[in-house]
């Protein structure tokens, strides 16, 4: 099997308002130039009742069309808070999670990718140690029900999609390092991680020698996002200034721009290389949140990741 590639189905919204071209003719496009897949915000697919329902029976249809398939879906939590939980709370949480694995699996994706949530503002700056490790405990706590319950569905010969997490960029983050990913997967050994290239450098790690330890260090690295910057002030031309909001490091000192895959200054063609060489089959997912011309930035990334996928 080769790796598949997807992107994001917020791209494709974004680039419906942005150029007033519909859906059908996005995905037509898009598909034309190598998409394979699309990674999916889960909140899109919670609606109830007929016409909800309706809705989404068009939009599975519509990627059936073009034979797009579910790469991953992922959903944002506050499995965090509050801080002390009661059986109530935990119980609440139990079902979100289950209720994404019941979505993920009525939808047929190859993943899900859970956030569970971030240590609040208000946390960080009260500096209660206890009160900040009870926090992060809850979020892992979650995590490892998610890839509990998943295993437990697949020993009883259910298929159930893998739990995936990824280096999340921003505040209150406890997971955007190499090192909080692999203690991660240490203490849960059936998550796998989404690496994604562009969001070490918000941590001011290298994704290239990132990607280098990981497969030194054996992490089960089951699907990629493939996120290109130009970090360097200097080098960003005004052209891709116009068309792209900054994203700044955490040491605020370093200034990040997106840009179509391929690009920035980032060695993912490397990357990619290596993972052809090792039989990689999951999915390679172009990113770039913050475009202000997605369409064109869509169909430049999955046409130059899909050259060197067959071509080089």
């Amino acid at each position: 099997m080769a790796i598949k590639i997807s992107t994001f189905y917020e791209h494709i919204k974004e680039a419906e308002t942005q150029e007033g071209i519909d859906e059908d003719s996005i995905l037509s496009r898009l598909a034309d130039a190598g998409l394979q897949g699309l990674e999916i915000d889960g909140a899109r697919l919670e609606g109830k009742g007929p016409i909800a329902n309706l809705s989404l029976l068009a939009m599975k249809n519509r990627f059936q069309k073009y034979n797009l398939e579910i790469a991953t879906i992922y959903r944002f939590y506050d499995w965090g808070y509050p801080i002390f939980k009661t059986e109530e709370d935990l119980k609440e949480d139990r079902r979100e999670a289950e209720n994404l694995v019941a979505m993920a699996r009525s939808w047929g994706a190859h993943a899900i990718m859970a956030i569970p949530g971030f240590l609040k503002e208000e946390t960080i700056q009260a500096g209660v140690e206890a009160e900040i490790s009870c926090v992060k405990e809850n979020l892992k706590e979650m995590l490892a029900y998610l890839v509990n319950y998943t295993e437990s569905l697949k020993n009883q010969g259910i298929q159930t999609p893998m739990v995936v997490l990824e280096d999340f960029d921003g505040p209150g983050t406890i997971y955007s390092t190499m090192e909080e990913l692999e203690s991660l997967q240490r203490e849960i050994p059936g998550l796998g991680i989404a690496f994604d290239t562009g969001n070490f450098l918000y941590s001011l790690q290298d994704c290239g020698q990132v990607y280098g330890k990981m497969r030194e260090h054996g992490v089960n690295i089951t699907h990629v996002h493939l996120k290109d910057r130009i970090w360097s002030a200097e080098a960003v031309t005004e052209a891709i200034r116009a068309e792209s909001d900054a994203k700044t490091a955490r040491d605020e000192k370093l200034v990040m721009y997106g840009c179509p895959v391929g690009e920035g200054e980032l060695p993912i063609a490397e990357i990619l290389e290596d993972l052809k060489d090792i039989g990689f089959d999951g999915y390679a997912a172009a990113e770039h949140f913050g475009m202000r011309h997605q369409l064109a930035c869509m169909e430049q990334s999955v046409e130059w990741i899909y050259e060197r996928l067959h071509f080089d």
